[in-house]
């Protein structure tokens, strides 16, 4: 029996294109996927997670943050933070972006397509991080 390694673990550079090819193609249906593969339990601990950040003005980094969920919910907890969310997928930013404007959220949250394995940003950049299913 062959074992399939469609996201190819054993070479780096080809997991992350593999991970990028997967997630763009689910992109569009991602939330609704989540809501019923977690049975709506991944709302509470998004609220859950952002209620554990400080209160006050803050510069958070949300990793690979899909379609905005968890930037969304910081913002709306926190309403003086500023977020950089971060995917490495870039169809999943561009399904979160009408998300992120619907609620006028724009100034407030920013999106970049990067991996987390490779940040650019020096140490101390933002006050908190956060990762919800890149894990």
């Amino acid at each position: 029996m062959a074992l399939q390694d469609p996201l190819n673990m054993e070479n780096p550079d080809q997991r992350t294109q593999g991970v990028k090819s997967l997630f763009g193609a689910i992109a569009p249906t991602y939330d609704l996927l989540n809501r019923l593969l977690s049975f709506g339990v991944d709302a509470g601990w998004r609220r859950k997670t952002v209620a554990r950040l400080p209160e006050g003005k803050l510069d958070v980094l949300d990793l690979a943050c899909g379609t905005g969920d968890v930037s969304l919910e910081v913002v709306k907890q926190r309403p003086q933070a500023t977020v950089c969310g971060a995917d490495l997928s870039l169809p999943m930013l561009k399904a979160g972006v009408p998300k992120i404007v619907k609620r006028r959220c724009d100034d407030a949250i920013s999106l970049q397509a990067l991996s987390a394995e490779d940040l650019p940003y020096k140490d101390d950049s933002f006050d908190a991080v956060t990762i919800a299913f890149g894990i």
